[in-house]
């Protein structure tokens, strides 16, 4: 269920050093938490997403932001045509409690 990824997915935040970072260009790696630097000599920053075969073409993303507050004249997330792709589903972070001060 989404409740059971959540959880899981806040108790592998919690427990990260989230001191990662992964520069502007580079794949965001799955199954760990990261921190995205944003190119600051550019507009835009753009990262990749490698979907696994097995997943339906599904993935779920957690973030500390809705992607749409950095979109401006470009949609956050496209597919590899250039193709807008929209979520299926979005829950508030105010939804959500950090086990963590």
């Amino acid at each position: 269920s989404f409740t059971a990824l959540a959880d899981a997915v806040q108790n592998s935040w919690d427990n990260s050093a989230s001191d990662e970072l992964l520069d502007a260009g580079g794949t965001i790696p799955l199954d760990r938490a990261i921190t995205l630097k944003f190119d600051q000599d550019t507009w835009a920053s753009h990262y990749k997403i490698q979907v696994p075969a097995n997943s339906g073409g599904h993935i779920a993303v957690f973030a500390q932001h809705f992607p749409i507050e950095f979109e401006k004249n470009y949609h956050y997330l496209k597919d590899a045509s250039g193709a807008d792709i929209e979520p299926e589903f979005e829950q508030s972070g105010s939804d959500c409690e950090s086990t963590t001060a």
